[in-house]
């Protein structure tokens, strides 16, 4: 079994299937029984594709927060710079 199939559809394979979809329902005079099916089947691959943005979306953040993390770690430390003093009632 390809490894493909083990793990699903591609997301540019489920959207191009979507996509094929849409055009069959807007372009052609389909039985309703058919059309309804067609338009359930549309909803669900629309979820799997937001899914799989979703977790690609996260993949990306976790990239980033590493990456921030290490840059972090590799600058020096400097010191903390002193804090401005506060002008005494009197001073003013």
């Amino acid at each position: 079994m390809r490894e493909s199939h083990k793990r699903g559809k591609s997301f540019e394979e489920t959207l191009t299937h979507l996509e094929e979809m849409v055009q069959a329902l807007e372009s052609s005079d389909l039985p309703l029984e058919e059309a309804l099916k067609l338009f359930e089947q549309g909803v669900r691959l629309s979820k799997e594709c937001l899914k799989k943005l979703e977790e690609a979306e996260k993949k990306v953040e976790r990239i980033m927060q590493d990456k921030m993390e290490e840059a972090a770690q590799k600058m020096p430390q400097s010191e903390p710079s002193p804090s401005p003093d506060i002008q005494d009632e009197h001073d003013v």
